[in-house]
Formats: C-alpha cells, structure tokens, sequence
C-alpha cells in the first residue's frame, strides 16, 4: 500500500474513532440528565460547551493529520463514526446505566433521608433530656 493511501486510511478510522468518542462522552451527559433533572437552560449551556470543546478536539485532530486544513472527508467519518454509534450501542447504553444509577442514587437517598430522620429524633432525644436536668421538666403543683 502507498504511503499516502495508509495515511488516507488512517484518517478515516481516526476521524470515525473521534466520532465514536464525542458521542459516548455525549452519553455521559444524557445519562446525567436523566439521573439528576435539569433546567432547559442549563441542558442548552452543557449542550454549547459539549460542542464547542468537540470542535476544538476535531480540529486539533484535523491539525494533526493535515497541518490545519480542513477536509470535508474528515467530517463526514466523524458524522459516520458518530451515527454508527448512536444507532448500535447508544440507546442500551443509555438506558441500561441510567437505569442502574438511578437505583443507586435512589439508595442513597433513601439512607440520607434516614440518618437525617436519626439526626433530628437524636437532637429532639438530647433536648427533652436537658430540660429534665435543667428541672423545667418538673411537675408542678397542683393547688
């Protein structure tokens, strides 16, 4: 094989990599998203952050392989690498950590709640006691 048709090839499998990659980090935000409910607003700045380090990360790719010029080529692997994931391990991925965390975070939930409860019922417990050695909690008498 040429030089130049193994440095075409590598190109391409790096570019479907990256596109790969930047949807399985993409997947870390859905999966946040469906654990921990956020604003629209929010979700559309973690969206213009996600894609603006995207673009920078394709681009110093690109600036890798072909000293800065841009190759229509390379973006189109990158979209490639990117639907191929999305439509193969992306919804089971999805669903299926999103569905373990979210029992997970129901755990702990659940036990913060009850040493929250512990904590209240403890301080409640420990200001009846000092009332009884303070003697406010003396009966008084009846005339």
């Amino acid at each position: 094989m040429s030089l130049n048709i193994s440095v075409e090839l590598y190109l391409i499998c790096s570019a479907v990599i990256s596109g790969v990659k930047m949807s399985v980090l993409y997947d870390g935000l859905r999966i946040s998203r469906r654990i921990f409910r956020r604003n629209v607003i929010v979700v559309g700045i973690e969206d213009i952050i996600f894609w603006s380090i995207s673009g920078v990360y394709i681009f110093c790719m690109m600036y890798d392989f072909n000293g800065g010029s841009m190759r229509f080529n390379a973006f189109i692997f990158v979209a490639l690498g990117m639907l191929l994931y999305e439509v193969s391990l992306s919804p089971i991925i999805v669903k299926y950590f999103s569905l373990i965390l979210l029992k997970f975070k129901n755990i702990i939930v659940r036990l913060l709640k009850k040493f929250i409860k512990r904590i209240k019922i403890n301080k409640k417990v420990k200001g009846v006691k000092k009332n009884e050695q303070n003697g406010s909690g003396k009966k008084k008498k009846i005339k």
